[in-house]
């Protein structure tokens, strides 16, 4: 309970308006036992979801400063993403780019929700080789698939720039030879 997380008038309009409920219960409607009520509803009604990484340290940092989400929580850890899953996305996300062929875009999903598979594999080794942990989470799998798209682009750059080189090239090696 946040003390004076609201002004008095607010307090006041909460009390007021809770006291018919809190004499429905057969309670006194003294001003604590509607406060009370109000707490105990809230508390019943309000849900809030935090949702941290393991990556990185924000997690622990976040945890010593705030003790409270580590000691009046309930943590779900959520597993690891199954390949057909990966693969899905994977190819969802590759449906947006234009470079490639259609035919390639299933195998190059594929390979993606193969690599990242595999580096949950070896991570799991690493982990009992070495006791340390890494992570990989959904989020670095749509990483992987923004490198990949970005790397993409910019080889396509790249090529278009060349070929283009090589064109005013050969342009004016054709024209020397006719002069």
């Amino acid at each position: 309970e946040i003390p004076d997380l609201f002004p008095d008038d607010e307090v006041e309009n909460i009390i007021g308006s809770l006291r018919n409920e809190v004499r429905g219960l057969g309670l006194t409607d003294t001003r604590e036992n509607c406060w009370k009520f109000f707490i105990d509803r809230v508390r019943r009604q309000l849900k809030v979801a935090l949702c941290f990484s393991p990556v990185g340290s924000k997690l622990r940092v976040r945890s010593r400063k705030f003790p409270a989400v580590v000691n009046c929580t309930a943590i779900n850890w959520f597993h690891e993403w199954p390949q057909e899953a990966l693969e899905s996305v994977s190819l969802r996300f590759l449906q947006e780019v234009e470079h490639i062929q259609p035919e390639v875009k299933d195998s190059v999903s594929k390979f993606m929700a193969y690599v990242h598979v595999s580096v949950n594999k070896t991570s799991r080794d690493y982990l009992a080789n070495e006791r340390r942990y890494n992570y990989t989470t959904p989020k670095s799998f749509l990483e992987q698939i923004k490198l990949y798209q970005n790397l993409l682009a910019l080889k396509k750059k790249d090529l278009t720039t060349k070929m283009e080189r090589l064109e005013n090239g050969l342009e004016k090696l054709n024209s020397t030879t006719a002069q």
